[in-house]
């Protein structure tokens, strides 16, 4: 049984896939990790700067965007190499998109060839051309794509297919191109009313980031956190053809507890690994790359000492590529498998490592053993990892190890206070740290007392790193033992 469990109404979002009841992968979307990418804005040209050719854009944030002359749509369908000045005026309106995020003084790099993503194909409105994904090798089927790519767009349309592209029937790819069509001429209506400057569209949701990465149609059924969530879904599902069982949980139980993944952020974030043999992995990051040492620990095998590292070898490779997509690791990867002597063994081991990583939603690249005896890997990173998503430098040691982000924890105090919404009492007691129930009184602490349908009473505490729920009861009763402590 494949199921993907999501939680859309909290304050982190959560896509969990699990193959018979095991977490397999993972997407979290919180605030903090919140990237403008890709987001379309009604913006006003506030300033043309000839020497560099380019303009400075106001699209509303703390700095002017950059816009290059080659990012303009009249410079690209002209053909000729005008001057930006007379391309663009200061004072004009213009819809761009933001390629770039800003860093450091620099404001956000945008482009007017604004482009609408799908899970197989990506729209562009201006593009003019028709290319298809180099991971698609076939040059008959290359030109299939670009044939039919052709017979879809009209004036200036352009099309970029993905490498799933040549997975699926044409009728898929025509429904899908028709929806992210009609996205871009409302867009642009949308665009002629909104006030300068404004947000006109926003980064994809977990939604949409769930039906555009998983491989929809291995799954049996979505359990969904409710109705409204639901009917998103189910209108996303059906733009590619997908028809899915869709439930809505309905037990009193909190959803991750009722399907015993409430501990998928720690399983996430554990440093150690153990494995079925018991051996275990320990995962270490660096800035440069992630490092992955196998370790027999507790394993005995009864076979002989090459065979024995071989299968723990074998067995690590199966949950390096799963902790991989659990941990959503990216860039550079090396592995210390246990040393073996014998190349037929080494061969083994990668051939199980690149058929386990073949099923991942990010192309990973399986280099092979090194001159020093490590397996050297690469992953696509697009997105930060949960480490550093999820996780701080700590405030308590110096800053050498990590802790959890206050978002983090305060998702995991809305889970954990989720179990006594049915309880009777009228207030409930929480022991924290200072700097965490400062960061939920200022932003979460009305969101919590109206989901719990409780008063929520602080007990200071530096010694508890997280939280903890401490009893329920009446109001004034918590808030003496709040006063006495």
């Amino acid at each position: 049984m494949k199921q993907i469990i999501l939680s859309n109404d909290a304050i982190q979002k959560r896509a969990i896939w699990l193959e018979e009841g095991k977490l397999n992968d993972l997407i979290i979307d919180c605030e903090s990790n919140y990237d403008i990418v890709g987001e379309i804005y009604n913006g006003r040209v506030k300033k043309v700067v000839p020497g560099m050719q380019a303009a400075f854009i106001d699209i509303g944030l703390e700095k002017y965007a950059y816009l290059e002359r080659r990012e303009i749509i009249a410079y690209q369908q002209s053909g000729i190499d005008q001057h930006i000045s007379s391309l663009l005026q200061e004072g004009q309106r213009i819809t761009v998109q933001v390629k770039k995020a800003a860093i450091g003084e620099k404001g956000p790099v945008v482009t007017e060839l604004v482009e609408f993503s799908g899970k197989n194909v990506v729209y562009l409105p201006n593009g003019g051309y028709i290319a298809v994904s180099k991971r698609i090798a076939n040059r008959v089927e290359r030109q299939r794509l670009d044939n039919f790519g052709q017979s879809l767009k009209e004036d200036y349309e352009g099309m970029i297919f993905r490498t799933s592209a040549n997975t699926v029937c044409k009728e898929q790819i025509r429904n899908e191109w028709v929806y992210l069509r009609n996205r871009a001429s409302s867009l642009i209506e949308q665009s002629k009313q909104a006030k300068i400057p404004s947000r006109l569209a926003r980064q994809k949701t977990i939604i949409e980031r769930v039906v555009h990465e998983w491989p929809i149609t291995e799954c049996d059924e979505f359990i969904v956190d409710t109705i409204e969530t639901k009917k998103l879904l189910i209108a996303q599902l059906e733009v590619y053809g997908y028809s899915l069982p869709v439930h809505v949980h309905q037990n009193h139980e909190n959803l991750f507890s009722f399907y015993q993944v409430e501990n998928v952020i720690q399983e996430a974030l554990r440093p150690t690994v153990w494995l079925k043999n018991g051996a275990n992995l320990r995962i270490d990051y660096t800035e440069a790359m992630t490092v992955i040492d196998v370790n027999s620990a507790k394993f005995t095998g009864k076979r002989s000492k090459e065979n024995t590292v071989t299968a723990v070898n074998k067995e690590a490779a199966e949950e390096i590529a799963r902790q991989l997509r659990i941990r959503n690791i990216g860039g550079m990867i090396l592995v210390d498998f246990i040393n073996m002597y014998q190349q037929k063994d080494k061969d083994k081991v990668l051939e199980v490592l690149k058929r386990e990583t073949s099923k991942d939603r990010m192309t990973v690249h399986v280099i092979g053993f090194t001159q020093l005896g490590l397996v050297e890997m690469t992953r696509k990173k697009s997105r930060q990892s949960q480490h550093e998503l999820l996780t701080k430098q700590c405030e308590c040691c110096n800053e050498t190890g990590r802790m959890l982000t206050d978002e983090a924890l305060v998702a995991e105090l809305e889970i954990a206070l989720s179990d006594y919404m049915l309880h009777d009492e009228e207030a409930i007691l929480i022991e924290s740290r200072e700097t965490f129930i400062n960061y939920v009184q200022h932003r979460w602490l009305t969101y919590l007392e109206e989901k719990i349908r409780k008063r929520i009473v602080f007990l200071k505490s530096e010694q508890t790193e997280h939280f903890h729920i401490r009893r329920l009861g009446k109001l004034d009763e918590l808030i003496k033992i709040q006063k006495d402590h």
